[in-house]
């Protein structure tokens, strides 16, 4: 798919990140229809999308400062994992385990902290899979 296969060649440095990929619009637009895809619940659809969910869990670790990727990354976990999803419980468990989601919220911790100018800046994007946590503590 085309979000798994994802390499740009456009660069730009930041004072945070130097010479990182672009991401883009382009990638943002591809990740709403995957996002609409998931949306219409339909099981056979979704298991296909695991590794592109995957690849949304690094996307969101090597752009740390994308709140729109983390933003959709989270409507997405959201969309299967919350109560009332049209994706069954026992789904669930095979997905969590698929994607390496606990792992990636484990971890999360340490790529969140960024030293710039000799002072620690954090992303944000905690807060969005903050939320993804609080599901699974919910579930």
């Amino acid at each position: 798919m085309y979000i798994e296969n994802y390499d740009s060649n456009a660069i730009y440095t930041t004072d945070f990140k130097p010479e990182q990929k672009s991401f883009g619009l382009t990638w943002i637009e591809a990740i709403k229809l995957v996002k609409s895809i998931i949306k219409l619940g339909i099981l056979e659809y979704t298991v296909n999308f695991n590794s592109t969910i995957r690849k949304l869990l690094e996307f969101s670790l090597d752009y740390p400062w994308n709140s729109a990727l983390h933003k959709l990354t989270e409507e997405i976990l959201c969309e299967i994992l919350r109560s009332n999803s049209k994706y069954p419980e026992d789904f669930w468990t095979l997905f969590i385990e698929d994607i390496g989601l606990l792992e990636f919220l484990v971890d999360l911790k340490a790529f969140d902290e960024h030293e710039v100018s000799k002072r620690k800046v954090r992303t944000g994007m905690v807060a969005n899979f903050l939320v993804v946590a609080n599901i699974l503590d919910g579930n």
